[in-house]
Order: C-alpha cells, then structure tokens, then sequence
C-alpha cells in the first residue's frame, strides 16, 4: 500500500509491483488511485473481520499439531523432492547448506556471513562466463 501510493506521491517505486504501476501512472487519474486504495481498504476490513473471527479456532487447532513430526515429515519431503529434481548432487549441496547453517548457529557467527560464503562463488562463476 505505501509502496503504491510512493509511486503517485513522490513518483520513488519501492517493489516490482509498484516499478510495474510506475509505467502506468501517467496513464492514471485521480478517480483510479481512488478506485485502487478503496480496493486496498476493502481488503484490509475484510481481512481484519476474517482474523478477529478465526483467529481463536486457527491457534486451538495449530496447538494440536505435534511439531516434532511436522518439521521431520517437511524435512523428508524437502529430501524428496531435492533428489527427485536434482540426484545425489542437489543432496550434496543440501548437505553442505544445511552444515554450513548449522556450524553457524554452534559456533555464534552471525548467519548474513553465509550469504557471502554462497555469493562469493556465484559471482566468480558468472564472471568466469564472460
């Protein structure tokens, strides 16, 4: 919403949905911004409706849900579908990923430094392209 309402204002995109409005906004009027942040309205009186309702039966049944089984069962299905995709090298790469974020949470180091870990080759190999 202030993304949107950035790009009509002050005309600074903010996502890649507003850069997208950002082409169409000579093409606007006052009468569609009113139009869209009426829609925008709407849809948070609905949604704040739907969650004041709900939200007390969503949390009693998520309660009931044994999380120790849920990760292992979404562990094994990530499994699955890494090898289905990509053989034993993507299980390869899995493994070294997930170590690699384990080492970090024992060891304290804060996790933003993996990123470079994984950057840094990327950017090697897309320069090695060139």
């Amino acid at each position: 919403l202030f993304s949107t309402a950035s790009v009509y204002l002050i005309g600074n995109p903010r996502s890649g949905a507003s850069i997208y409005l950002e082409k169409m906004v000579e093409k606007l009027e006052l009468k569609h911004v009113f139009l869209v942040f009426s829609t925008f309205g709407l849809s948070l009186a609905i949604s704040s409706f739907l969650i004041l309702k709900f939200s007390q039966r969503v949390f009693k049944i998520i309660e009931k849900i044994d999380y120790k089984n849920l990760t292992l069962s979404l562990i094994s299905f990530l499994i699955f579908i890494v090898f289905v995709f990509t053989d034993f090298l993507g299980l390869f790469i899995l493994f070294i990923g997930t170590l690699i974020g384990i080492l970090n949470i024992r060891f304290g180091v804060n996790r933003s430094f993996s990123m470079g870990f994984l950057i840094l080759p990327t950017i090697l190999f897309f320069l090695s392209k060139y």
